[in-house]
């Protein structure tokens, strides 16, 4: 992170190494709770992919922006419903590759 990127960022933790991936049963059905842990593995991606933009954050909209969605995966990683938590996971998945992209450009 650069001086100027924690100035707009400020203090925040970064997500912690990937969970493992869960695999199916041998019929190529989930369980229910492989399907959250999945869904946990895809936020602890998502939240991975948006900690390699804080170095490039130039602005205090973009900080605010980054702290947002952070924000938003600390919330969604409350849910333990995988049946109302995966819209969630999708939505802020797209939002994380928006601004990377944002920011990228």
């Amino acid at each position: 992170m650069t001086d100027t990127s924690s100035q707009y960022v400020g203090d925040y933790k970064p997500e912690g190494p990937l969970p493992s991936w869960p695999v199916g049963n041998s019929n190529g059905t989930i369980e229910e709770s492989d399907y959250g842990k999945r869904l946990d593995y895809r936020l602890v991606d998502a939240g991975r992919s948006l900690d390699k933009t804080v170095a490039k954050i130039s602005s205090q909209a973009q900080g605010q922006q980054f702290r947002a969605l952070k924000d938003s995966i600390a919330q969604i990683k409350r849910n333990t419903n995988p049946y109302t938590k995966v819209d969630d996971v999708i939505t802020l998945e797209k939002k994380v590759r928006q601004f990377a992209k944002s920011v990228d450009a």
